[in-house]
């Protein structure tokens, strides 16, 4: 999957430049959209959304940009989110820590899109891997944050720290600056240009999990595992009502709760480090055996 960034200027001069970067989604930061009012959105004395929505569908991709939103004259730190034509929703910065006058937000929400299963991280929550572990648990595939101005190595640092604990790639659009980190917790990319794009290796499917699984055990020494192995693919299939939306995940868990003890019991622990921290079910065990 290819990402490409635009750190400075605006979504609207972008568009008016003429620019198509052959990319499977395009983040631009706070810069992008600015502030944007929903009650003048309504009116129809401002089209920012209308300008995302139609860039998505002329870049045929993905398009996420930062944005001040206000709502009956609240302000957060927002967003949007757009595919192909489609405005998909708007995520707020969920913690405020009480700096400045801003409005939390209600919920998380990973975004099926063409480029995959998208996890919104917005401004500080970035500070906070709860975030990031939630987007992972409810499938996100990668994780883009949008952040102002990356003063300093801490939001480098707590955006390794969050692809390392959520198992899932983390790509940070900044002020002037774009960095992507592994699951592994290394920075693949880093650059201070205008714009610049970077390929993404996005979170493995369920498939990959079971087999990577599979390869840890020696072979016919968990034959009496295979019907909760079956039952824990099934479950991961359906989903349980998990992926959409923040909901309940209790199929899955269950699930989970039953097998992988026995898992972590035969697994040895150093192949048992390696495989899991790749594939993305590391912390799917450290959750549910802690």
């Amino acid at each position: 999957m290819r990402i490409h960034f635009v750190t400075e200027g605006t979504l609207r001069a972008y568009r008016a430049g003429g620019r198509a970067a052959a990319c499977d989604l395009l983040a631009f930061g706070f810069e992008g959209l600015g502030e944007v009012d929903y009650g003048r959105e309504l009116a129809g004395e401002t089209s920012k959304l209308e300008d995302l929505a139609l860039l998505s569908r002329e870049a045929g991709c993905t398009v996420v940009s930062g944005c001040v939103t206000v709502t009956c004259g609240l302000r957060s730190r927002s967003a949007a989110v757009a595919d192909k034509g489609r405005i998909l929703g708007v995520t707020d910065m969920l913690y405020v820590d009480g700096e400045g006058d801003w409005k939390g937000g209600a919920h998380l929400k990973v975004y099926e899109t063409g480029a995959g299963k998208l996890g919104l991280c917005v401004g500080e929550d970035l500070f906070r891997p709860s975030v990031a572990s939630a987007l992972s648990l409810c499938d996100a595939d990668f994780l883009i944050s949008i952040f102002g101005a990356a003063e300093d190595s801490v939001p480098q640092l707590m955006l390794r720290a969050c692809a390392f604990c959520a198992g899932v790639p983390a790509c940070m659009c900044a002020a002037g600056i774009a960095q992507a980190a592994d699951t592994h917790g290394e920075i693949r990319f880093r650059s201070a240009r205008r714009e610049c794009t970077f390929d993404v290796a996005a979170r493995a499917g369920v498939s990959d999990h079971v087999r990577a699984l599979a390869r840890v055990f020696p072979p016919g020494a968990c034959r009496f595992l295979r019907a909760p192995a079956r039952r824990l693919l099934r479950s991961l299939r359906a989903g349980g009502g998990c992926g959409r939306s923040l909901c309940p995940y209790p199929r899955r868990l269950l699930c989970f709760r039953a097998v992988c003890p026995v898992f972590a019991l035969f697994a040895p622990p150093a192949r048992r480090t390696g495989t899991f921290r790749s594939s993305g079910v590391c912390f799917f065990l450290r959750s549910v055996l802690s």
